[in-house]
């Protein structure tokens, strides 16, 4: 079976929402001021991903794109099992929905076993970690090499090819009272503010996972990674949670990274 399967194909790079999306609403705030006004964001054709050695297929990521109005979330991998959660084709930001799947089970070259029927996912809801059972014919299923890692001791992000380290810069991180969360979580929306003069930047990715802290904040609390027009704030604990990044940085994932690439938080 070749990279690109009938149940796989390679995820695409840049992936920027078309139309109007209120960021505000998006993230926790990343600073003391208030959120910004809604931006808008242009779509841009995006190049594929190179291809993966055979070696490194089972290290590859899975992105499940709904393809369904109604992708509910079971609690074992059965017809009758407990719905624990409903999705449709887009999230509330606007953006195409997506689930980072972690298979039970793989393929030789990393996909999903031929006739499939269902695949575990991790899911954009709280408490984060959270976990379900999707079935494969709901969802259109992608594959990346990359995937982002923040040590929040170093205030580090690095972005892995495979084990190939392709970037490594540094990141501003929540604060004592609002810290980043840890664990694995991934992108989930993207946007382009029509101002790249704010607290956002250039570039603003919504992450699958929520504050811990800040529970009632509009919106839910989702984290984001973004950019920032504050670069002196970069290398320390900074934000309400989201993950800053030097603008001249954030735009070099932009062009690679599809929604639903990973990202851990340690």
């Amino acid at each position: 079976m070749s990279c690109a399967s009938r149940t796989e194909r390679r995820a695409r790079g840049r992936t920027v929402l078309s139309g109007v999306i209120a960021v505000a609403s998006l993230f926790v705030a990343c600073s003391t001021d208030e959120p910004i006004e809604p931006a808008a964001s242009t779509s841009t054709p995006p190049a594929p991903s190179p291809s993966t050695p055979r070696a490194r297929a089972l290290e590859r990521h899975l992105i499940g794109h709904a393809k369904v109005d109604d992708v509910r979330i079971y609690s074992a991998p059965r017809e009758g099992s407990t719905v624990v959660a409903t999705f449709g084709r887009v999230n509330d930001q606007g953006a195409p929905q997506v689930f980072l799947l972690q298979p039970d089970e793989r393929g030789p070259d990393g996909a999903l076993p031929e006739g499939a029927r269902w695949v575990n996912a991790l899911l954009p809801v709280r408490p984060n970690g959270t976990t379900g059972y999707l079935r494969v014919r709901d969802i259109e299923v992608f594959a990346t090499d990359y995937r982002l890692e923040v040590d929040r001791a170093k205030f580090r992000l690095t972005l892995f090819e495979g084990h190939k380290r392709v970037l490594s810069v540094p990141v501003g991180i929540g604060t004592g009272d609002t810290p980043t969360p840890t664990g694995r979580f991934y992108l989930a929306s993207l946007l382009e503010p029509p101002d790249p003069d704010t607290i956002y930047g250039p570039y603003a990715y919504g992450l699958s996972g929520y504050s811990e802290t800040l529970l009632d904040w509009k919106g839910g609390g989702i984290i984001g990674l973004h950019g920032t027009n504050a670069p002196d704030s970069i290398g320390r604990p900074s934000s309400h949670g989201c993950i800053r990044m030097r603008n001249e940085d954030i735009k070099k994932l932009v062009p690679l990274l599809p929604l639903g690439t990973p990202i851990d938080i340690r």
